[in-house]
């Protein structure tokens, strides 16, 4: 379990290029902050296993991809006084997220304040989106929605500034 206190502060040299939960490790909890401000970290691979992850657990992370396996049942989100907040948010680079097939629900918040994301992948397991997952992600284009989805709130794609794909198949909302 990787806690609140911060492995990595900011105002350490520390130089991670690469971070990597060995599938060895018996994680499956990621707190709150607990990557905040790690700038070297350009590279994230998490294992199958890990069931939550906290606000701002990445932020500020220079990483451009990530997989989200499908043990992940909490992605820990914040309402704030105007925007909710993610595990992902203030994730400069961060262009592309894909989520691993198995997973049914994509948690509020999930993906909130990632300003720089482009893409985002759902396996056809996903039925529903929550509240505000992808709100204020300005630079969105793409989310393919699985022709299972059963659920997109109203607010899904608050404060979205650009389209994103659908595929052409009708659904059941």
């Amino acid at each position: 379990s990787v806690r609140s206190s911060s492995l990595c502060p900011r105002a350490s040299g520390l130089m991670v290029c690469v971070l990597e939960i060995p599938s060895s490790a018996s994680l499956t909890y990621i707190g709150e902050c607990a990557f905040s401000g790690c700038t070297q970290i350009t590279e994230l691979t998490l294992r199958e296993g890990i069931t939550y992850i906290g606000r701002w657990a990445f932020e500020g992370t220079q990483i451009s991809y990530v997989k989200i396996p499908s043990s992940v049942v909490c992605m820990d989100g914040e309402y704030g006084s105007m925007y909710g907040f993610s595990s992902f948010s203030g994730c400069m680079n961060l262009e592309t997220v894909e989520f691993e097939n198995g997973i049914t629900e994509i948690p509020s918040w999930a993906l909130a304040q990632v300003e720089s994301l482009k893409e985002v992948i759902l396996p056809e397991t996903v039925t529903a989106l929550n509240e505000s997952v992808f709100e204020n992600d300005k630079n969105l284009l793409t989310v393919n929605l699985p022709s299972e989805i059963t659920t997109i709130p109203e607010n899904t794609f608050f404060n979205c500034s650009s389209p994103f794909s659908r595929p052409k198949t009708s659904y059941n909302l």
